[in-house]
């Protein structure tokens, strides 16, 4: 929906531009030209065919946009589908190899979400993945990308940004996710959170496959925590 607006914005300024162009003109008219009075009408035409076309072009890509929002993002909770986000995944990845910058990525999986929906209702369940959508949407950069990778569980792509840089956004989404829903449903709800890097040679297998093992070490070792999984440190410890 930010996107959204962001480009209904240009639209409006675009438009604004025009408005600035036609008054420009006219006050030339008015000031500089004799019998004004014969151009009035020419631009009230003028004036009223701009303003039937602005509501025409705003409606028309407002429902473009709207509809390319519907095939690309999960319709719960707002951020974007599972091939989407695996795509958008290995553009980074690309990126990432190409220019040597950090990307880090996280995965966040709800503790105990099968309990939530047996004690309080699927319908709640479904309430409590909307608002955790818009939470995590809420708090990423506009460079950041989320997607909803399984029932309960959503990608965090974070491009340029560190691995202690990442480690601070899973701590900030764990905090705030733990305090919303024990302050709006009495209920507390809690995440964990896996994190990797891209490191030298990953593969998109590479990134999920240590993501699901840095998650797996956060559930295990207790819940509502991060953890992290490199290959880097795995061989450290070996050597």
């Amino acid at each position: 929906m930010e996107r959204i607006i962001r480009k209904i914005r240009k639209y409006i300024l675009l438009i604004y531009i025009v408005y600035i162009i036609l008054l420009g003109g006219f006050a030339y008219v008015y000031y500089r030209l004799d019998n004004v009075e014969t151009y009035i009408p020419f631009f009230l035409l003028l004036f009223s065919a701009i303003l039937i076309w602005t509501g025409l072009t705003i409606q028309f890509q407002l429902k473009k946009l709207l509809d390319e929002e519907r095939i690309l993002c999960d319709k719960l909770t707002g951020v974007y589908k599972k091939d989407i986000i695996e795509e958008m995944l290995l553009r980074q990845i690309e990126l990432a190899k190409r220019t040597g910058k950090d990307l880090s990525v996280l995965l966040i999986d709800i503790d105990d979400f099968k309990k939530v929906n047996r004690i309080l209702g699927r319908s709640v369940g479904d309430k409590m993945l909307k608002d955790l959508g818009f939470l995590i949407r809420k708090n990423l950069r506009k460079s950041d990308i989320a997607g909803r990778l399984d029932s309960d569980q959503f990608v965090v792509i974070l491009p340029e940004t560190s691995l202690e840089g990442a480690e601070k956004v899973a701590k900030k989404f764990i905090d705030k996710v733990k305090d919303f829903f024990e302050g709006n449903y009495n209920y507390p709800l809690t995440i964990s959170v896996g994190i990797t890097r891209y490191e030298k040679m990953d593969s998109i297998e590479k990134i999920m496959y240590k993501l699901e093992n840095a998650l797996w070490n956060a559930k295990i070792n207790g819940k509502n925590r991060m953890e992290k999984f490199l290959f880097h440190d795995v061989i450290s410890e070996k050597n």
